[in-house]
């Protein structure tokens, strides 16, 4: 099972969305031992997709210093917040695999 636990303090490289097929791809890395590692979100049935960022200026990192997810009956409800409170994703699913796991909530 894949957990959001360890997408805390990562950083977002790419997002895909799909419209029509109410797909999202987000591709994540993050340095181990001074070697990139890539891992990719892939989020299916999607029913909301909310991007936000009350700042005014453009970032030259997307750092996802919170991830938090949880089951909302049929659905998968995943909260990430990049650098501030302000800023950050929201997203309602059917379902959601990292790495091609089902996520773990």
């Amino acid at each position: 099972m894949g957990s959001l636990d360890r997408l805390w303090g990562t950083y977002l490289a790419s997002m895909a969305i799909d419209i029509l097929k109410h797909k999202v791809e987000l591709r994540i890395f993050f340095t181990k031992e001074g070697r990139r590692v890539d891992c990719t979100l892939l989020l299916e049935e999607v029913q909301e997709f909310r991007f936000f960022d009350e700042r005014p200026f453009e970032w030259d990192l997307a750092e996802l210093t919170e991830v938090r997810g949880e089951r909302l009956g049929d659905l998968i409800h995943i909260d990430m917040v990049m650098w501030v409170e302000e800023a950050g994703l929201t997203i309602r699913c059917g379902k959601a695999t990292l790495d091609g796991e089902p996520l773990d909530l």
